[in-house]
């Protein structure tokens, strides 16, 4: 950009940026105020950053010199419980505590302006987006997945109902050995797959349900299982090592591939899953376990020793996976998988990031 073999007899208007002393990083600006944050969310496309808060308001910030301020009303001081932008249709979303949805339009001229506010009878445990979808999927508390036309502004009469419940209700006798986990129908988290958008990966508390949106039905149901013996998260010393165990789902991320998927539990283990493969996990691990132990088999010689017992962990809150914008390899390449959560409750808090090689 700044010089050129070819261009020798151009004059050269750039010999004040030539020199690396001339380009020093620094510090934009600084958002040291927000002291309650509940939400926050950012588009790449668009360049906007938007933090949502305890009392009710919504800070959106963008370019230098660009920043918006927002307040939830009807009534004031509403905590946000979730944010997304919408790069689709270039609106603002968010949930406040009394389960309705604004919908701000960013696109006119000025303050954001509210375009509508829209209440759902159940509590809303998830808002999921994405640059290609014109609808947003709201997660309810009864289990089912509501629409939202972004477009119309309306409510969508697209819904897919409790797909976990429809599965235990065909699975029960397959189940019968397993422990009961309360609320196993509740959806936890939602995620798109990265590569084909008709496909939805919904992870409710008992398991992992891979949706087709066009055919609406379930095409494959991924289900922790731990057979008796196997350690799990908690260790060959807890006091149901000898029996089935389902550890409950916390969160789900997928790799950019869409190829493999990775899943939270609250025993501090995550789940590898191919996507084609809902038999078993390809592997069943904590943060410091060996990449060669598998958490999901059993191990009887370390079964019958007099190992001192696990340390207690904390569950696996939330996975992130990501991959690096220069790689060429179509499977994804070097990945990274964001953990929060999952350490030992001795250590020092923090985040864990996961260098995954192909």
């Amino acid at each position: 950009m700044f010089s050129s073999k070819h261009g020798s007899g151009f004059v050269d208007f750039s010999l004040d940026l030539s020199e690396a002393s001339d380009w020093k990083a620094g510090l934009l600006t600084a958002l040291d105020y927000h002291l309650d944050i509940t939400a926050l969310t950012m588009d790449p496309v668009s360049g906007l950053f938007a933090i949502g808060t305890a009392r009710g308001v919504i800070y959106i910030y963008g370019s230098p010199g660009v920043e918006c301020r927002l307040t939830l009303s009807d009534p004031p001081g509403l905590r946000v419980k979730f944010l997304q932008l919408a790069a689709s249709v270039f609106k603002l979303l968010a949930v406040d505590e009394h389960e309705r949805l604004h919908v701000w339009d960013l696109a006119s001229f000025g303050k954001p302006k509210l375009q509508k506010l829209v209440s759902f009878p159940q509590p809303i445990n998830c808002l999921v987006l994405s640059p290609s979808h014109s609808h947003a999927f709201l997660a309810l508390g009864s289990g089912e997945i509501r629409t939202y036309d972004l477009l119309c502004l309306r409510t969508s009469p697209y819904v897919v109902p409790n797909l976990w419940a429809l599965y235990e209700s065909k699975m029960f006798s397959a189940n019968a050995a397993a422990t009961d986990i309360s609320d196993s129908d509740i959806i936890v988290d939602v995620v798109i797959h990265p590569r084909d958008l008709n496909l939805l990966f919904i992870a409710y508390g008992g398991g992992v349900i891979l949706s087709d949106l066009k055919a609406q039905n379930t095409v494959r149901a991924y289900e922790l299982l731990l057979p008796p013996g196997a350690p799990g998260g908690n260790g060959y010393h807890h006091q149901d090592i000898l029996t089935h165990r389902r550890p409950s789902v916390t969160t789900i991320a997928v790799h950019p591939s869409g190829h493999v998927l990775a899943v939270g539990h609250t025993d501090g283990t995550i789940a590898f899953w191919a996507l084609e493969d809902e038999d078993r996990p390809l592997l069943l691990r904590t943060l410091d376990s060996s990449d060669s132990e598998d958490l999901s088999t059993v191990d009887a010689t370390k079964l019958e020793s007099t190992s001192t017992p696990a340390v207690p962990r904390e569950p696996i809150f939330k996975l992130a996976w990501s991959s690096f914008p220069n790689s060429s390899d179509p499977r994804g390449g070097e990945t990274v998988l964001t953990v929060l959560g999952g350490l030992a409750i001795d250590a020092l808090p923090g985040l864990t990031a996961l260098l995954l090689r192909r």
